[in-house]
């Protein structure tokens, strides 16, 4: 491919996009444009909520309307910004690449100075969005046209989130021809959102005189108040009027328009526009309205008109729904109702000037480069063969990048055969179809590439379609491909290298081989640098985290990890974790954060990723995310959510197919039940688990069974029948596996020394319980000790007080209890024993009394009292 200038202009390829600088750009103002000043005074001024939707049908004014706020904004000195979406937008990281530019270039337009890569990262882009708009000063304004093309649920979750947290200085207006599914009507209660429907964007009949004076020498006042009333106002309609007044027929037609319906009305004025141009003009229009955007050259291409630049210019000029794109010189587009109005027309004229227009498109911006506009042209001409071709140069960059939904979009529109017949392609198309969850083992083309394989060329895709059915077991034997240990030839190579380390490191891990796990996340680290690849990297991050917490180390995994030394980013490019990549990175943290009693960031990261963490992909990450999440609503005294999580994580394990997973909830559910003393449902969870199967491979065991599962479950079970000889005998068993998961170690110790405990060996229980809290202090792993109810709890004391063993020093023994609070429940204690009230507690640290409550309902049990007066005096006692 071939550069031009006449190619459509685009930024630079940054964070992972190719982006168009016209899309931040409003459209240029219309010569003659009526300003809508009492509309302006009304979303602009005072008191205006700081929301403001502009929701009407096409040819209401919206985008005009748009650009003179941005004007008034600029003139009112806020920092605007402007993006204007389109159809392709729907894909999460390409619409998350150009809402990212656009913060960064209000950000540089404020006058700020850029944040360094050595900065703090954020756990995702909302909290980047609102720490960047947090350093410019004063007002701000976004403006969003065409909002009504985005139907994605994660970008719509992310407006929902955004507009919900940004500060009242911050006002964003939204044009659209929807309601957008934002949350509209709870920001209506709230005062927080003002929606302007058709009826408030019409002319007024002093707006619309002023509009139509230049339209002809005279216009009567009937002719006035009749345009006025067939139109109501209706920018487009007046424009139409407008433009179809300087013919000398039109004014004596009026009569016939009056009983038309506004649709017969539009074709009528359209018609009556189109014909007051020249013929060949009229064929220009009709021709370039199947583009999406026009330049001279490409209208050249299309129409064979040697002088398409100084028609396109003098379009302009006319006001004939032409305007110029901003930011892309040389650039223009129609206002869609016209546009529509002169496709619809060239189609029932000739339907073979319609593919000819768009084959001739397509070939043009092929030669320029631009893939996006190529494939749209190359689909509607029925070139598939150029599509196909189109696409799987594309592909590579856009799932690299994690465009995934791009990607499938327009595997979509191609038929399967002719994709099946280019190799290359069909494997590409694999990666989006397995990460979005569309790649089954039936689907014909996963199908096809199983039955047709060759090489390794498909190896690695097909080990992930394994591996997200939750057989990582047979996935790992198809990802350990001859080239690993390689250098990979290209960028598309080093993505799927570094996908395929990615898998074997986690299968090392479910083997416990933790150097060979270690050395393959180095590995993969060097592929995703190699391939540019964010996407891949933010599962390199992820599994780095699994591996500290199954070390027993989750204190090291608790924060948002950086970028591992070496990884290469754009310059200047925020470090903010996106899309799947992002969901399987909070999976791991809000698993390491439980397993180190960090339940209030638990929850907070819950709270961002919750909706999300189903897109991690890897079914063991989101099981382990989401029985950690149902966990703190127990430890916090929410059974009821507790059980919603793990209700909505066996739907999902039910719809995927997922039996480890499944198998994982039944053993969870026995667990909760026990820990709640429910013996009716005790009994009737019972059917729901294998309790007599065969004792685990200790060459394999599953890293969910970390946390939850039937190797703890069986032990746990025979601790709740109290047949201890039967928890003695699987103690024994687990304890006897080599190699030895530290994580896993010190939970069985605490297990050991609860069954030591019941069966009268109390010093021997005491002596377990020290190495098991010893090995859970060093790493952080509280839950261990935690997780097993106050009986545990109540034996931590005795473990380290002035009856424990004399090698215990005396700081271990006052930090008994204090080891197990969080840094909230330590606050909360200093403030108990002040002698201030729940509420006060409240106001100081800024939480509800609710949060308040289940803080000191968690901090009672690690203290082992029942009430207030306990806690202060065990506090106070422990001090001296």
């Amino acid at each position: 491919m071939t550069a031009s200038r006449n190619a459509a202009p685009r930024r630079p390829r940054r964070y992972g996009a190719d982006l168009r600088e016209h899309k931040f750009f409003p459209p240029v103002a219309r010569r003659g444009a009526i300003v809508r000043r009492a509309l302006l005074d009304r979303v602009t001024g005072l008191g205006v909520p700081h929301i403001v939707i502009l929701q009407a049908p096409l040819g209401s004014g919206k985008s005009t309307l748009l650009q003179q706020i941005m004007e008034a904004g600029r003139a009112k000195r806020w920092t605007m910004g402007w993006l204007a979406l389109d159809e392709n937008d729907n894909d999460p990281r390409r619409f998350e690449a150009y809402f990212i530019s656009l913060i960064a270039q209000m950000v540089a337009e404020a006058g700020v100075v850029a944040i360094g890569q050595s900065a703090r990262t954020t756990d995702n882009m909302l909290d980047w969005v609102l720490d960047q708009i947090a350093r410019i000063d004063g007002p701000i304004g976004i403006c969003i046209d065409d909002f009504q093309w985005i139907h994605e649920p994660a970008i719509l979750h992310f407006f929902r989130d955004l507009l919900d947290a940004l500060p009242g200085r911050c006002r964003v207006y939204i044009g659209s021809r929807n309601l957008p599914d934002v949350g509209v009507s709870v920001l209506q209660v709230a005062e927080e959102a003002l929606v302007l429907r058709m009826e408030d964007l019409r002319f007024s009949s002093a707006e619309a005189a002023v509009f139509l004076a230049d339209a002809a020498d005279t216009i009567d006042a009937e002719t006035e108040a009749f345009i006025q009333s067939r139109t109501e106002g209706w920018p487009a309609g007046l424009q139409l009027f407008k433009l179809a007044l300087a013919r000398d027929e039109i004014p004596h037609a009026l009569d016939e328009m009056r009983d038309c319906t506004p649709l017969e009305l539009v074709r009528y004025l359209s018609e009556n526009t189109l014909a007051l141009q020249p013929p060949d003009v009229q064929t220009f229009l009709l021709k370039t309205s199947q583009l999406r955007r026009l330049n001279g050259a490409l209208c050249e291409e299309v129409t064979g008109f040697a002088r398409a630049d100084a028609v396109l210019q003098q379009l302009e000029r006319d006001g004939l729904f032409v305007e110029a794109l901003d930011g892309s010189p040389g650039w223009y587009r129609y206002h869609g109702l016209f546009a529509r109005f002169l496709s619809e027309r060239l189609a029932r004229a000739d339907a073979e000037c319609v593919i000819d227009v768009h084959r001739r498109a397509a070939h043009w911006y092929v030669r320029h480069g631009v893939p996006e506009e190529a494939m749209f042209h190359a689909v509607e001409a029925r070139e598939h063969a150029l599509a196909i071709t189109t696409l799987d140069d594309w592909a590579s960059r856009l799932v690299e990048s994690a465009e995934l939904v791009t990607v499938a979009y327009w595997f979509d529109r191609l038929p399967l055969q002719q994709v099946l017949g280019c190799r290359s392609l069909a494997v590409k198309i694999a990666w989006a179809l397995v990460f979005l969850r569309r790649g089954g083992p039936t689907h014909p083309l996963l199908s096809y590439l199983a039955d047709t394989r060759d090489g390794h060329d498909a190896d690695v895709v097909l080990a992930m379609a394994m591996l997200f059915k939750n057989d990582l077991r047979d996935a790992r034997r198809l990802a350990d491909v001859p080239a690993l240990h390689q250098p990979a030839s290209g960028l598309f190579e080093a993505f799927e290298l570094g996908a395929a380390a990615n898998l074997l490191a986690f299968s090392a891990m479910a083997a416990w081989d933790e150097e060979q796990a270690h050395h393959l996340l180095v590995l993969a680290n060097s592929h995703n640098d190699h391939a540019q690849a964010a996407f891949s990297h933010g599962y390199t991050l992820a599994l780095r985290c699994i591996l500290q917490v199954v070390g027993a180390q989750p204190r090291l995994a608790v924060d948002a990890p950086h970028a591992t030394r070496g990884t290469r980013r754009d310059a200047g490019s925020p470090y903010v974790n996106r899309g799947m990549s992002a969901a399987a990175l909070a999976a791991s943290r809000i698993w390491a954060c439980y397993e180190a009693d960090r339940l209030d960031t638990v929850e907070r990261l819950a709270a961002q990723f919750e909706e999300d963490i189903a897109l991690a992909a890897v079914p063991e990450f989101i099981a382990l995310s989401m029985v950690s999440i149902a966990r703190v609503h127990v430890a916090r005294g929410r059974m009821i959510q507790a059980r919603d999580v793990l209700d909505t994580l066996e739907r999902l394990s039910f719809q995927n197919r997922w039996p480890v997973v499944r198998e994982m909830i039944a053993w969870e559910r026995l667990y909760l039940a026990g820990r709640n003393g429910e013996t009716t449902r005790i009994d009737a969870l019972l059917s729901q688990v294998a309790n007599d199967a065969a004792p685990p491979d200790p060459g394999w065991i599953q890293v969910t069974e970390m946390l939850s599962g039937p190797l703890l479950g069986r032990i746990r079970l025979a601790l709740l029948q109290h047949r201890l000889d039967r928890a003695s005998a699987l103690l024994k068993s687990a304890l006897g596996i080599v190699p030895v998961r530290p994580l896993l170690s010190v939970k069985l110790q605490v297990l050991h020394a609860l069954v030591q405990h019941r069966q009268g060996h109390t010093r021997l229980a005491l002596r377990t319980l020290q190495g098991a809290q010893d090995a859970a202090r060093a790493g952080g792993c509280m839950r261990a000790l935690l997780d097993e109810g106050g009986e545990l709890v109540a034996l931590l004391e005795p473990a380290t007080g002035p009856g424990a063993a004399p090698h215990a020093p005396a700081s271990v023994q006052k930090a008994a209890w204090s080891s197990l609070l969080s840094q909230r429940e330590h606050e909360i204690l200093r403030l108990l024993c002040s002698g201030v009230s729940n509420r006060e507690i409240s106001e100081k640290l800024f939480l509800s009394e609710n949060t308040v409550k289940f803080h000191l309902k968690n901090l009672y049990l690690k203290l082992d009292v029942r009430n207030r007066a306990q806690a202060i005096l065990k506090a106070q006692s422990d001090a001296q």
